[in-house]
């Protein structure tokens, strides 16, 4: 199950082009954050940007990478 992030959350915590130019979609079975481009917000995609976010106390806490 996938909710949508609004921008506004995002802002001040991530650059403006992260913000501004991607669509932000929470996994919340598995706690990842997809970027997906703007021009393409419902097409999920294995090179996207995503935010790996950890349980507390495992370092580190969130890794930001794009898979090649």
């Amino acid at each position: 199950m996938l909710q949508l992030i609004p921008r506004s959350k995002l802002l001040g915590d991530f650059p403006s082009h992260f913000v501004e130019e991607y669509t932000h979609w929470l996994d919340l079975n598995s706690h990842e954050l997809e970027f997906r481009p703007a021009g393409s917000p419902w097409t999920p995609g294995t090179s996207n940007w995503r935010l790996y976010i950890n349980k507390p106390g495992i370092s580190p806490r969130a890794l930001l990478r794009k898979p090649s």
